[in-house]
């Protein structure tokens, strides 16, 4: 069968135009790193004024500036050997926010698990998204950032409105948005105030969060402490042991773990309960009550535990049908 010329030219074509992008994507990781394109975007400059300004190589300027003109991502005056950057290019390149810079370190990232990737094709073996190379999540969280920012408030979250009302929806609000904090660059957007969909909510949220932790670092050591030594006058050592390390897990991890700590006891009140409050409770009993054996403070605390979850639940507010 005679091969088509001309397909094979169209094949060809897309081949080279592939191969180009993938070497470009180095290049471009590269003045996004190292600031290249961000010094430059204030005036035209030739390559050892722009290496000079951020502390680089000029010959290697120089080799990426020629690569970059060649691609188009730098415009070159031939008149004046200076490289520069259009409007456009520079708000695409300089944007640490734009999805530009962030598809680019995500390809990047990703071609690092070539290797794993090949051999997983000839053991059958998986490679988890966590294994990835970190270029990968900071990355996607650059390149979907743009559109998330985008859409958060002015679809997603009035969309909601349609769903639900009152504390049903700032419960919906919560769990939509708290993923996107899970990687360190990111944050909440808000709307206008006032406007639908608006999370200004989490303003007083978040004060009474900071509240919260000053108060429980301020009174938890003292707490601590006391409980501890009045644990060794009445229980003995053994007992003073368990009640510091319960107190002090409680008071670190409500200051250093206070977001989770917080939304755990808002999406699971009562996971939360049944996890936090038995031994602080059967503690508290043990103090204050030296004539109770330890078994009855336990069954008390048992009790007041179950007491307490049981009513938080009935109380806690239900979505409306």
């Amino acid at each position: 069968m005679a091969m088509n010329e001309e397909r094979f030219m169209e094949f060809l074509a897309k081949f080279v135009s592939d191969v180009g992008a993938t070497m470009a994507a180095g290049g471009v990781v590269v003045g996004d790193r190292l600031g290249l394109y961000r010094a430059l975007a204030d005036r035209p400059q030739l390559p050892k004024e722009l290496a000079d300004r951020t502390g680089t190589a000029p010959r290697y300027v120089e080799e990426w500036l020629r690569g970059q003109a060649a691609g188009g991502y730098v415009e070159y005056d031939a008149a004046t050997g200076e490289y520069s950057l259009t409007e456009e290019q520079a708000y695409a390149l300089t944007d640490p926010d734009g999805p530009v810079l962030g598809g680019f370190q995500l390809a990047i990232g990703a071609l690092k698990a070539e290797p794993r990737i090949t051999e997983a094709f000839r053991t059958g073996e998986g490679m988890g998204w966590h294994e990835h190379d970190a270029d990968v999540f900071s990355g996607c969280e650059r390149f979907f950032r743009f559109g998330y920012t985008a859409d958060l408030v002015s679809n997603w979250l009035p969309a909601l409105d349609h769903a639900a009302t009152g504390s049903s929806r700032r419960c919906a609000v919560e769990r939509d948005v708290t993923p996107i904090w899970r990687h360190p660059s990111t944050g909440i957007q808000r709307s206008p105030k006032g406007s639908a969909g608006s999370t200004d909510g989490a303003t007083p949220r978040r004060s009474r969060l900071r509240n919260r932790q000053l108060w429980t670092g301020v009174l938890g050591v003292p707490l601590v402490l006391v409980i501890t030594l009045r644990m060794a006058d009445m229980r003995g050592a053994a007992m003073a042991v368990i009640a510091g390390v319960v107190w002090s897990a409680l008071v670190i991890s409500e200051v250093a773990f206070a977001e989770r700590v917080g939304f755990l006891e808002r999406a699971r009140p009562v996971l939360y309960g049944l996890a936090v409050y038995p031994l602080p409770v059967f503690t508290v009993l043990a103090v204050v009550s030296p004539f109770l054996s330890l078994t009855i403070c336990a069954i008390v605390a048992g009790v007041v535990t179950l007491s307490v979850v049981v009513l938080r639940a009935y109380l806690a507010p239900r979505p409306p049908p």
